[in-house]
């Protein structure tokens, strides 16, 4: 299942670097993404974490309209076509957003003014694509997965 996922992501591969937790809480993220993806514990608006992340206390949030990125955010489930823009790096120091389009149409992530994803202004996720990035406190980068 989680090789399924992978397959649908813009990268292939969880990077060696990381640390275990950090291995283990993007394991358990591709397992829910692919939960996502076949339709189980998913209704749209809401999303059923159980299994595998249950007790990460992660948030989970529906969107489908444009949509400014809370702190407290961790998931975002979209549905549509629209821009969500991420917080600045400098707010959202060492935090991790998974970004997953659950439908069709295609959701635009935007740093936030002049910020840089990966050097890009903007990643497009089109139908059922999805990714995890990270802020190092002064630009985003897309984690590997």
């Amino acid at each position: 299942m989680v090789d399924q996922v992978r397959q649908k992501l813009i990268f292939p591969k969880i990077p060696e670097e990381i640390s275990s937790d950090m291995r283990l809480f993007f394991t358990a993220l591709l397992e829910v993404l692919d939960e996502v993806n076949r339709g189980d514990n998913y209704v749209e608006g809401d999303l059923n974490l159980g299994g595998a992340i249950k007790g990460l206390g992660l948030n989970s949030t529906a969107v489908s309209a444009a949509y400014t990125v809370r702190l407290t955010d961790d998931i975002l489930l979209c549905t549509g076509t629209y821009t969500v823009t991420l917080p600045t790096a400098l707010s959202a120091n060492k935090k991790v957003y998974c970004v997953k389009n659950v439908s069709t149409g295609v959701i635009t992530v935007d740093g936030n003014g002049s910020e840089t994803i990966d050097t890009l202004a903007s990643i497009l996720l089109p139908e059922l694509q999805g990714m995890i990035i990270a802020s190092n406190g002064t630009a985003w980068s897309i984690l590997n997965l």
